[in-house]
């Protein structure tokens, strides 16, 4: 029985996760799009991502016109991975797990 990858995304936090189930056919690539623009406490970050994931890899293309962005992946290996934070302007963002599966992936902001 081949493993496909669930898509469970959570617009709690600007945070979108990733979850292993079974099923007979997998599909080559998720894609998506998530956006934050503030909290109940105050406007932190602005910014929009469209993000593909296949089973090892997820790739981000962010917007952010205020705060900072960074995106987050774990891998089967056991660790997490975090790109460096960003910015205002326009980015690509990725965490390649290498030959390891990735297990859930989201986004963390800051003002």
């Amino acid at each position: 029985m081949t493993s496909v990858l669930l898509l469970v995304l959570a617009m709690f936090g600007g945070v979108a996760t990733m979850n292993a189930a079974g099923a007979t056919a997998a599909p080559a690539v998720v894609s998506q799009s998530v956006q934050q623009s503030g909290d109940q406490a105050g406007i932190q970050a602005v910014w929009s991502c469209n993000w593909s994931a296949t089973a090892y890899r997820v790739d981000a293309y962010c917007t952010v016109w205020s705060g900072y962005v960074r995106l987050w992946g774990r891998c089967s290996n056991g660790g997490t991975y975090y790109t460096p934070w960003v910015g205002p302007g326009r980015w690509h963002l990725w965490v390649d797990c290498g030959g390891y599966r990735l297990l859930s992936f989201g986004f963390q902001s800051a003002g």
